[in-house]
């Protein structure tokens, strides 16, 4: 018969817990019962068009893309060419009331919404923004809180894109006359904030009176823009009688030619508005008028 005291037991217990040596050299071997080393490789899981429907990158450094810069922190160069493709559009300030007094302080004109890029940041307000002192600068458009609107609202135009509307040639800041680039004329207002290229290519703008009668005199004022480049004429006669109106545009400009030498003629752009037609008939470009 057996005897088994509690120092027996002890001493099983600690045998059967024991490792064999051969089986711990087994696990070692095979790796059996142990937890293996995570061999994948560390892939860079990146922004492309392959992670986007679900697909891992698969690093290689040829991927183009793999990062998300937040804009704030885009390089400089890189935001302000950004801004600059937000630029706006070209458009055609129309002046609303004629000009009263000696000396009138503003010329007032309609109403245009303020471009997004001049309130978005103070970035872009400095991209676009120019002061009234400040040079035109034609390399790229710049916007001055210059004219006011019925209400005394500030409008902003660019002397290098935008176009002005004006009723007899007659502007109240010097600086207008001095700068000013591309100018419409005509008696009826056209659309509120028409687009120049549209009036530069198939939208008429200026009218004349429905007898084909122009208004002559308002070019003896030409000379007063030093550096005017176009001329916008919107006819509203019949199409025959365009070439009697631009026999007395060549007319006037001639002689504001004789009465100011160093005068420099605009090129002269007819745009055709037939009257009481729903749609405007487009004439081609003439080339300035010498």
């Amino acid at each position: 018969m057996l005897y088994f005291d509690s120092k027996t037991m002890s001493h099983q217990n600690k045998q059967s817990k024991a490792i064999p040596r051969h089986s711990a050299r087994l696990r070692a071997q095979t790796g059996y019962g142990t937890i293996p080393e995570d061999k994948t490789p560390n892939l860079p899981l990146g922004i492309n068009d392959k992670t986007i429907v679900g697909e891992q990158s698969t690093g290689d450094d040829s991927t183009t893309g793999t990062t998300f810069h937040p804009f704030p922190k885009l390089p400089l160069e890189l935001r302000l060419k950004i801004w600059r493709f937000n630029s706006p559009e070209p458009c055609v300030i129309t002046q609303l009331e004629p000009l009263n007094g000696y000396k009138p302080l503003h010329t007032i004109v309609v109403s245009r919404p303020t471009p997004a890029v001049l309130h978005s940041c103070k970035e872009s307000r400095n991209e676009f923004i120019c002061g009234n002192n400040d040079p035109v600068n034609a390399n790229r458009p710049r916007y001055r809180p210059f004219f006011e609107d019925g209400n005394s609202k500030k409008v902003f135009f660019s002397f290098e894109v935008d176009a002005l509307h004006l009723m007899d040639c007659k502007v109240a800041e010097p600086l207008v006359r001095k700068e000013l680039r591309h100018m419409v004329v005509g008696d009826d207002l056209p659309p509120t904030n028409t687009k120049l290229e549209d009036l530069l290519t198939a939208t008429p703008i200026v009218n004349v009176d429905s007898d084909g009668d122009f208004e002559g005199p308002k070019f003896l004022k030409l000379p007063n823009f030093k550096k005017l480049q176009t001329l916008i004429i919107v006819c509203l006669s019949h199409l025959d009688d365009i070439q009697r109106l631009e026999a007395l545009v060549e007319k006037h400009l001639e002689l504001s030619k004789k009465r100011t030498p160093e005068f420099k003629a605009p090129r002269v752009v007819f745009k055709k508005l037939v009257s009481g037609a729903s749609s405007a008939a487009s004439i081609s470009p003439r080339s300035a008028i010498m």
